[in-house]
């Protein structure tokens, strides 16, 4: 996992591969030393899949009016066709004036099988004779373009105070051996997928009793199908269960708990028409899963698994309790180790690598209606929450103003870059806490929703919406700051219906086959 900065930058292109981290740094001479502004409890962080950057100036513009301290960024290129030639990384960290760390997934292959929209070179369709060199004398803002060069993709972490430390690739469990099957998808490349993690130590914090946190940046298969991208949130969920034991070894029981924070496009979108794909909704759960979009099964399935006894009891005397009695009743004997065993192939060890309890993980969005991505060519038919913000120790809090000393969102910027629409949640939420004529009292008790709020409302800049979001750290144990009612799944009554729905249906057919065939034996 060879790093390179960026004092060697054309040398680091030539010879950079698939696992190899890349770091750019154009923070302030002060914050690069260390004795510039020191992070907080609280932070603001940004999780945005930028679609290879191809409209970049789009995105420069966005980013830098969140003022966020963290972002987390998927789908980055480095000297690619479809994206201009533009070293989209450098190019951001350049911008946004920041520490940027970029983990490359794949070495794009040039080849004839690309279409236009994948195109990295002069051989990607359309083929193109010539193409100018970067000595041919053109100016038109594009860099490295050069036929001979090789072309990157990858995911990066962005810091726009302190210093991030440790970078570190953890490869993901690969259901597609990109070097052997790229030309099936018409995507040759080499490589493979894997999460980037970086650390802000103490040292940059306000207070030295802060412990550790920990970022994560992920991209999860498209094509693998879901259960193969249980097993790569597996991947970094075994990561924080390494990095919580080696603390507790080392510093003991009572020892601050490290603070996780995981941003990433999960690619939770295997549902609806998607089940009928060959290349995406693969695996077994294809229809095991049917009657619930992939994010609530996710959170229902792996997020919730075995959560149920940290979450607040419930009296019988409630109207409540029969629902919580069903829930306890579903997670013990359809979510037990048997059932991920036997129906969804998982061995013992692969079930304690997403084992949850101890790092309580979660997304405190509404999984059915919080839409990340909505693909327009199939009008609405494809769509749903790829993009996820998974905290541990970490809690959503009300996003800070000005009169607050932070550095508020410029929300005029985004509604006039058609990033917010004025009539949309983000704008009148933002519009609430920024109008000083609100109470200051209920504006600062006033968190997002979905905790996070979103902008490219529009997709003008991505295929994806962002999420931006103002989370707090707690320096105790993640289970003091879980959801007391658990995490959400989804407050929709249409997919509640749905669900319950094709979950009664089996049961009452095979109860009528029953009864039907007990009164004709009599």
């Amino acid at each position: 996992m060879p790093l390179f900065n960026n004092d060697n930058d054309e040398k680091a292109l030539k010879v950079m591969k698939a696992g190899d981290i890349l770091h750019y740094d154009y923070r302030p001479a002060d914050q690069q030393s260390g004795s510039g502004a020191k992070l907080s409890d609280t932070f603001r962080v940004v999780q945005w899949n930028i679609e290879r950057g191809t409209k970049l100036e789009a995105i420069i513009a966005d980013l830098k009016a969140l003022h966020a301290d963290f972002i987390v960024l998927q789908e980055l290129d480095i000297n690619c066709r479809r994206s201009n030639y533009v070293n989209v990384p450098k190019e951001i960290a350049k911008a946004l004036k920041a520490e940027l760390y970029f983990a490359c997934e794949f070495e794009e292959l040039d080849s004839a099988l690309r279409t236009p929209m994948n195109a990295v070179g002069p051989r990607s369709q359309p083929v193109l004779e010539t193409e100018a060199s970067p000595n041919s004398g053109r100016s038109d803002g594009s860099t490295l373009k050069s036929s001979k060069r090789h072309h990157f993709h990858g995911n990066a972490i962005l810091s726009r105070h302190v210093t991030l430390r440790d970078p570190t690739v953890v490869p993901h469990t690969n259901p597609i051996m990109w070097d052997e099957a790229g030309h099936l998808y018409n995507e040759p490349r080499r490589g493979f997928r894997s999460a980037l993690r970086v650390r802000v130590d103490a040292a940059d914090r306000t207070s030295a009793q802060m412990a550790p946190l920990y970022i994560y940046c992920c991209h999860f298969e498209v094509f693998g199908g879901c259960l193969a991208r249980v097993r790569q949130l597996a991947d970094c969920m075994a990561d924080m269960q390494r990095i919580r034991h080696v603390s507790t070894v080392v510093n003991g029981t009572n020892s601050r708990h490290p603070v996780f924070l995981l941003g990433g496009d999960l690619n939770t979108f295997a549902h609806g028409i998607v089940r009928l794909s060959w290349r995406y909704g693969t695996g077994r759960l294809r229809w095991l899963s049917f009657g619930e979009c992939e994010a609530c099964w996710l959170q229902r399935k792996v997020l919730g698994r075995n959560m149920q006894f940290l979450e607040a009891g419930c009296c019988p005397l409630s109207y409540r309790f029969l629902a919580y009695a069903v829930s306890w009743a579903r997670q013990l004997l359809c979510n037990n180790s048997l059932v991920w065993h036997y129906v969804y192939g998982f061995t013992k060890a692969e079930q304690q690598r997403m084992a949850n309890a101890d790092l309580c993980l979660y997304d405190p969005s509404d999984k059915a209606t919080s839409i990340t991505l909505d693909n327009a060519a199939y009008h609405g038919f494809v769509r749903g929450k790829l993009d996820w913000m998974l905290l541990s120790n970490l809690q959503p809090r009300p996003f800070r103003t000005a009169r607050d000393g932070a550095e508020p969102i410029d929300l005029a910027v985004l509604e006039k870059n058609g990033s917010i629409l004025t009539t949309s949640y983000t704008a009148r939420y933002l519009h609430f806490i920024q109008d000083s004529s609100q109470d200051d009292e209920a504006a600062a008790k006033s968190v997002p929703a979905d905790g996070y709020l979103l902008f490219n409302e529009n997709y003008t800049a991505s295929d994806h919406r962002g999420l931006v979001m103002t989370v707090q750290q707690n320096n105790g144990r993640p289970q003091d700051v879980y959801p007391s009612n658990g995490a959400p799944y989804t407050t929709s009554r249409a997919a509640l219906a749905f669900f319950t729905l094709t979950r009664a249906l089996p049961v009452a057919a095979v109860a009528l086959g029953l009864y039907h065939k007990y009164k004709t034996s009599r």
